[in-house]
């Protein structure tokens, strides 16, 4: 953990940043019913993964996971 703890730790920042606001403009919503955190995380792993770009890479998680791109994702990071 010593090299990637980093990594680790800015994808749970960046994953508790997501979930609060969906949770926070969710309409659907009402005082009684409470949203579980469980319902977001398909939607922030689908844009996570697939619309937002890294900047590190330039490249989605997706791109970059591709055989094609492994040697331009390793030389970036």
């Amino acid at each position: 953990t010593r090299h990637h703890a980093a990594f680790a730790e800015r994808f749970i920042r960046t994953f508790k940043n997501m979930l609060h606001k969906r949770i926070d403009n969710d309409n659907k919503a009402d005082v009684y019913a409470l949203p579980q955190w469980i319902d977001y995380v398909d939607n922030i792993m689908i844009t996570y993964n697939y619309k937002n770009k890294h900047s590190s890479t330039g490249m989605t998680p997706d791109i970059a996971r591709r055989p094609a791109n492994q040697l331009e994702v390793k030389t970036k990071m």
